[in-house]
């Protein structure tokens, strides 16, 4: 079975990254994990030389440091830990380099970070990090907008943050399978519905297929019915082709063991 025994969770204290915590956190307490709380304060001697770097900024910097750790305390109070007490990451660099350092020295299972930053330039360059760390982190990483998705629910209990829906969308390859492991494991650990999706490329393919279900198939007359907001999806599919199947789809009974066509 699939283990996520450490999970590294930087944060700037946006909106976003609030989100990416409390994903965070219930993933920490659903596998057991080491959570690593992390804030990144950039250097002051990026504007300043070396050697004309005044001692009063230096002070700054100090504050700085001592601020980021308070208020990383500050977020970890907002839950109960059970035993499992985050630790506190306070990494003095550019955020890329410092999230990838960070990665590699605790040796985590898995990243959490909000998709963007507090508001203005900062909420582009976070973008461009998260982006960045996507591409460059050897570790799975996840990144969490803050809108709350149907497949989200958020609870009142122990979990800030409960899956109930995944899509997994695959291409066969071998890196897709090696996240079909996660999805799985996210689909047992939260109970959730699990979609597995997979696209075929074939713009030739225009002619029409209907569902022979009674939710979704043809009306009275024996017209297509249209899909609608309570097809599933289903109904009259053209243009392109897809499989899909469903672990659990209540809609439709001929979900996850028929090949659908549109």
């Amino acid at each position: 079975m699939l283990k996520i025994e450490r999970i590294l969770c930087p944060v700037d204290f946006s909106e976003f990254s609030a989100k990416a915590f409390e994903n965070a956190y219930s993933l920490t307490r659903h596998y057991g994990s080491k959570l690593y709380l992390e804030d990144v304060v950039q250097p002051l001697t990026s504007v300043f030389p070396y050697y004309a770097f005044p001692d009063s900024m230096n002070r700054v910097f100090s504050e700085l440091n001592a601020d980021a750790e308070k208020r990383l305390q500050d977020l970890a109070k907002k839950h109960t830990w059970n035993g499992l007490q985050p630790d506190f990451v306070v990494h003095n660099g550019f955020p890329v380099e410092s999230i990838l350092s960070s990665a590699q020295a605790k040796a985590v299972d898995l990243i959490v970070t909000g998709t963007h930053g507090r508001q203005g330039l900062d909420r582009m360059a976070m973008g461009s990090v998260t982006e960045k760390v996507l591409r460059k982190a050897r570790c799975p990483v996840l990144a969490v907008r803050k809108p709350a998705h149907d497949f989200i629910s958020v609870e009142k209990g122990a979990d800030a943050v409960h899956l109930r829906k995944i899509l997994f969308c695959t291409d066969f390859s071998e890196h897709s399978q090696r996240a079909l492991e996660y999805a799985l494991s996210l689909a047992m650990e939260f109970i959730a519905d699990l979609t597995l999706l997979h696209v075929l490329e074939d713009s030739a393919a225009s002619h029409l297929v209907i569902c022979p279900c009674e939710s979704c198939g043809p009306d009275r007359d024996g017209d297509a019915r249209p899909p609608g907001p309570r097809s599933n999806g289903h109904g009259v599919r053209n243009r392109e082709s897809v499989a899909e199947s469903s672990l659990s789809s209540p809609g439709c009974p001929q979900a996850g063991s028929r090949l659908h066509q549109r």
